[in-house]
């Protein structure tokens, strides 16, 4: 029986993140797929994602993705999602929340869309100063 668009997501976020199983993109992700929101690039094939997961990998383990609602229409499946995992510098704890998009068809991700809080994340993990996005909004942040 065909695996439901739910359950290939919560396979993809089991292996790909919380297993750290860089293997999985490759199997679940269609050659031709592209994710969109992951930095500067507006489409990110396969072997673009994977660079991008080994580089978050680097900052942060136990990676867990809890989908907060669900909603599918046709092909898609979006989820609202609360990300935490832990600071491999540091220890602590992060968490974001975000909003993730994915075509899924013959329980592979043809395309996927990512809205993540990743200012949020980057203040958590030290790489930004706290509060960076408010001190932006009141122009306090310089170059």
């Amino acid at each position: 029986m065909a695996k439901s668009k739910i359950q290939v997501s919560e396979e993809w976020f089991q292996r790909v993140w919380l297993e750290e199983d860089a293997g999985a993109i490759f199997e679940m992700f269609q050659p031709s797929s592209s994710a969109v929101g992951l930095g500067s690039h507006p489409h990110v094939g396969p072997d673009e994602f994977s660079q991008f997961h080994a580089s978050l990998l680097r900052l942060i383990e136990k990676v867990a993705v809890i989908s907060d609602l669900t909603v599918e229409q046709g092909d898609w499946l979006s989820q609202l999602v609360t990300i935490t995992g832990v600071c491999r510098k540091t220890g602590r704890m992060v968490c974001i929340h975000g909003q993730i998009m994915l075509k899924i068809i013959d329980g592979r991700i043809v395309e996927a869309r990512n809205h993540l809080d990743f200012i949020s994340l980057f203040e958590q993990l030290g790489i930004l100063p706290k509060q960076f996005f408010e001190n932006c909004l009141s122009g306090k942040v310089t170059t």
